[in-house]
């Protein structure tokens, strides 16, 4: 960096919620947050705001958050005037081809940029931020001297992380991709930093024997709004973590738990299509009862076997009689009435075999993805299961975990689960060499000629070149899957006289040991691009790709001359 930052501000972009934290290089244990985030729909303390927006038809800011949804909530033929967006951070998971030109939708399916609408959210978090700085900073610093940290999955693609670089750029939070002040980091990464530092105390049920030492092995769960993440750190002598098996896991976060309520709500109603039109035809009614829900997730424990009331309001019942004639009380299924879910009072009752419906297809696949992972032999010698994230908090996950994972595994939920990633990121901020080592996730290469091997190559791809038997588009790896990250350095020379830009693709794939980079698993990742200077063919660059940080680098030098730095770049996002 030209000058060094003089604090780091981290914004945790979420599924379900964002938030953002910061702090002083000159007083790095005082993180600051914000909690007053739902004040004006009467929640006293919020440390996150749900990760949604509300615009005008032509993209213009107008809202965001609980106020977003407020908003939303009241309007009522003006709705047609605005548009309004949740859930979107799940598209970068989903999409497999992401590229600035991606799109998503909004609430009536209406498409727009997707790169918009991130970097709208990032913007509005920044500047949130900036006005906390400003009441809580005695000297407040510019863009330049902030180092910002933008939070993401580690499961996520190379691509999708570099979607959000140049959604932070379009949010003004820097101003070119490759700004030294932006870090993306990981999202169990440094929770599991933050929770590494924390007193015993902070663990309200830990075994009191427990506590974070050099050597300890542990699984990271990071159950949040979208995605499970889960990956096992070591933590090192002389401080600092190490990943011992890469990050894995996919969609089994809290939203997929809405997901079901609105399925479960589907059969619930006599009139199967009532809630779709609710959606459709009274989007801010339909908002309610998400809301409504939310509320509760919490708090469903397999020992109570607690019901759940949802409110049912006014509109919500005005819209099934003018649909379809009745009463909403009258409108619950046979096979529901006996289970005892009811309208009474304005209240929907959900008893508890009903919301255990709800939730156990989803809480019974993080608890079988987090067996199976166990049973690893590298996994060997764990002996604690570190659980945050949003999702965290849901004690029927919290109970079925400790009833199926073995008994002498330590489960450690820290007080704040919720934040974790947010107060790790900003420590992660000050010292992100705290992260010591990672394992890669696939298995990664670029296009070679190789000898030929009729045990292993197709016949298609021989040729002979200079009386020797090869086969072209070999898989040539550069980093296997399970090994550690680390950078890799490539000479090259220029195929002309005047060639000035040189290129060369990326393939990954999932296998340990493949062969040809067209194979069905074996996908285009990312394309490498090298300026040269001057002419000729022995001009000579040393590439270096660097594997081993929280997003893939790229740097290149000229060997034939004076050894300086050329221009290079890697791209992953799909044109």
């Amino acid at each position: 960096m030209d000058q060094p930052y003089v604090m780091v501000a981290a914004i945790d972009l979420g599924t379900t919620y964002s938030g953002y934290t910061f702090s002083t290089t000159y007083d790095q244990n005082t993180i600051y947050s914000f909690n007053k985030w739902g004040t004006s729909v009467n929640i006293p303390f919020s440390q996150k705001t749900p990760t949604c927006l509300l615009t005008d038809q032509n993209l213009q800011f107008v809202a965001m958050g609980y106020e977003a949804q407020r908003q939303y909530k009241e309007m009522d033929d003006e709705i047609l005037n605005f548009r309004y967006f949740e859930g979107f951070k799940m598209s970068l998971h989903l999409d497999k081809n992401i590229n600035q030109d991606s799109v998503i939708q909004d609430s009536t399916g209406l498409s727009c940029p997707a790169l918009d609408i991130f970097a709208m959210m990032l913007r509005e978090l920044g500047n949130h931020l900036m006005e906390q700085v400003k009441c809580r900073v005695d000297s407040v610093p510019t863009n330049c001297q902030i180092r910002w940290v933008v939070t993401v999955p580690a499961i996520w693609t190379d691509a999708a992380k570099q979607f959000m670089r140049m959604a932070a750029v379009k949010a003004g939070l820097v101003d070119i991709p490759k700004a030294d002040n932006l870090l993306i980091a990981l999202e169990p990464e440094v929770a599991s930093m933050y929770c590494a530092k924390l007193p015993l105390k902070e663990f309200p049920s830990s075994p009191t024997t427990h506590e974070f030492k050099e050597g300890l092995k542990y699984v990271v769960i990071d159950a949040g709004g979208g995605t499970l993440d889960v990956t096992v750190h070591e933590l090192l002598t002389g401080g600092g973590l190490t990943e011992l098996h890469c990050a894995n896991g996919g969609a089994m976060g809290a939203h997929k738990v809405n997901v079901r309520f609105i399925e479960v709500l589907r059969r619930v109603f006599k009139h199967h299509d009532f809630i779709d039109k609710c959606r459709s035809e009274s989007p801010g009614v339909f908002l309610d009862l998400q809301c409504s829900f939310e509320t509760i997730k919490r708090s469903v424990d397999p020992e109570k076997k607690n019901s759940a009331l949802i409110p049912i309001n006014m509109e919500l019942s005005d819209l099934h009689r003018e649909l379809y004639g009745e009463s909403i009380v009258k409108s619950i299924t046979p096979d529901y009435q006996k289970q005892g879910v009811r309208i009474r009072s304005g209240m929907l009752t959900l008893p508890y075999s009903v919301l255990l419906d709800i939730f156990s297809p989803v809480v019974d696949d993080v608890v079988t993805y987090v067996c199976n992972l166990l049973t690893k032999p590298e996994l060997d010698g764990v002996e604690t299961v570190l659980l945050v994230g949003g999702f965290s908090d849901c004690v029927l996950l919290q109970k079925s975990l400790r009833q199926a994972l073995r008994s002498d595994l330590a489960i450690l939920i820290p007080n704040d689960a919720w934040s974790a990633v947010l107060k790790g990121a900003v420590m992660f901020g000050h010292d992100p060499t705290w992260i010591r080592g990672r394992k890669s996730q696939r298995t990664y290469g670029i296009a070679g000629m190789v000898t030929f091997n009729p045990l292993y190559h197709r016949l298609s791809q021989r040729i002979t070149l200079n009386e020797r038997e090869l086969v072209r588009n070999a898989f040539v790896m550069l980093i296997q899957k399970g090994e550690p990250l680390r950078s890799i350095t490539k000479r090259c020379k220029p195929a002309a006289y005047n060639t000035k830009l040189m290129e060369f693709k990326i393939y990954a794939t999932p296998k340990k040991i493949p062969t040809f980079v067209d194979d069905a698993e074996s996908v285009m990742v990312a394309m490498v691009t090298v300026e040269l200077e001057g002419c000729g063919i022995d001009r000579e660059v040393e590439v270096e790709v660097k594997f081993d940080g929280p997003e893939t680098g790229i740097a290149a030098r000229d060997i034939s001359g004076k050894g300086q730095v050329v221009k290079a770049d890697i791209n992953f996002l799909r044109q």
